[in-house]
C-alpha cells in the first residue's frame, strides 16, 4: 500500500511525461488488446495531470494575486 501524495510528489512529473508520450501506442494496443490492458495506468496518469493542471492554475492565480497586491514587485528591493 503506497501514499498517493507521497507517490505523485516523487513520479508524478515523469509518469505524465510517460503518459503523454505512450498514450497513442497504448491507446492502439487497447483496440487489438482486451481494453483492461494498462487501464490503471491510464487512470493515475489522467487523474495526475488534471491534478497538476489544478495546481498550476492555483499557482498562476496566487502569482497574478500577489502581483497586483505589490507583495512580490517591490522596487526597494
Amino acid at each position: 500500500m503506497y501514499d498517493e501524495d507521497i507517490c505523485y510528489d516523487d513520479y508524478a512529473f515523469n509518469l505524465i511525461q510517460f503518459y503523454n508520450w505512450t498514450k497513442t501506442y497504448i491507446s492502439e494496443l487497447q483496440e487489438k488488446h482486451p481494453p483492461r490492458i494498462f487501464a490503471n495506468f491510464l487512470h493515475l496518469a489522467e487523474t495526475w495531470n488534471e491534478r497538476i493542471k489544478s495546481e498550476n492554475r492555483k499557482m498562476n492565480s496566487l502569482i497574478r494575486k500577489t502581483r497586483k497586491e505589490g507583495t512580490i514587485v517591490n522596487k526597494n528591493i
